[in-house]
C-alpha cells in the first residue's frame, strides 16, 4: 500500500514562475515531505532549507524530468508539477484521490484533470469520476515506480521541452497492463495558457525521444 511517505514530488522551476513555484513549494511542502524543487532559475539562489536540484537557464522539461527521474527514491510514486500550476488547488484532494487510486487500481499513470490542456477526451468509465485517457499530459502527473524503473535509463534531455514523455510512459504502462487514467472529480489550472517555445522543433525532438523508446 502507498502513502504519502511514498509519494516524491517534484516542482520544475524556471526564470518565470519562480514566485509561483515557491508558492506551490509552501503548499505542497506540509502535505508531502518529499518534495523538490528542480530550479532552472540562475538568477535564484534557493535557501538552503528548501530541498531542490540547483540548474541553469540552458534546462528545460526533458532535462528537469532525467534529474527527478534519477533522484527518485525506490518504489516511490513520481509526482511531476510544473511551476506555473495554480496555487489554489485542493491539494490534500490530489493527493488522497491518487493514492486510493494506485492502491485500488492497476494504474501506471495518474492525473487530476488539467484545465490547461487539449486533452480532455474521456475514454473507459474505471470509477467515479476516473477515466482511462489516452494521454494525461506532463503538467501535473504521477508514476507508479514499476514504469519508473523500466524506463528509468533514458535520456529524457533528447526532448528539450518534454514533449513525449508522456506517450512512451503510457506506452510502458500499458505493456504492463497498468492504466492511464484522470480523475475528473479533481481538478488543477496553470496560470497562463501561453506556450513560450517552437512547438515545430518540440514535435521534432519528439519523434527522436519515440525512437529511443523503441531501441530498448
Amino acid at each position: 500500500m502507498f502513502t504519502k511517505e511514498d509519494i516524491c514530488v517534484f516542482l520544475f522551476n524556471w526564470k518565470k514562475v519562480t514566485q509561483n513555484s515557491l508558492r506551490l513549494y509552501e503548499k505542497i511542502r506540509p502535505i508531502i515531505k518529499n518534495t523538490t524543487i528542480v530550479n532552472c532559475d540562475e538568477s535564484c539562489i534557493l535557501d538552503p532549507t528548501i530541498s531542490h536540484i540547483q540548474l541553469d537557464d540552458s534546462h528545460y522539461y526533458g532535462s528537469q524530468y532525467n534529474h527527478a527521474i534519477k533522484h527518485m527514491n525506490k518504489n516511490a510514486l513520481l509526482c511531476v508539477i510544473v511551476g506555473d500550476n495554480i496555487v489554489d488547488n485542493d491539494f490534500n484532494a490530489i493527493f488522497e484521490n491518487a493514492l486510493t487510486a494506485f492502491n485500488t487500481l492497476p494504474i501506471g499513470v495518474f492525473s487530476p484533470r488539467d484545465k490547461r490542456t487539449m486533452h480532455q477526451q474521456k475514454c473507459l468509465h474505471i470509477q467515479n469520476d476516473i477515466f482511462t485517457v489516452n494521454t494525461t499530459d506532463c503538467g501535473f502527473w504521477f508514476i507508479h515506480p514499476l514504469v519508473i524503473s523500466a524506463l528509468k535509463n533514458m535520456d529524457y534531455s533528447i526532448s528539450k521541452y518534454g514533449w513525449g514523455i508522456d506517450t512512451i510512459t503510457i506506452k510502458e504502462a500499458n505493456k504492463m497492463n497498468l492504466l492511464c487514467v484522470t480523475d475528473f472529480s479533481i481538478e488543477t489550472d496553470q496560470v497562463d495558457h501561453s506556450c513560450g517555445y517552437d512547438t515545430a522543433e518540440a514535435e521534432q525532438h519528439m519523434h527522436v525521444l519515440n525512437s529511443e523508446y523503441l531501441r530498448l
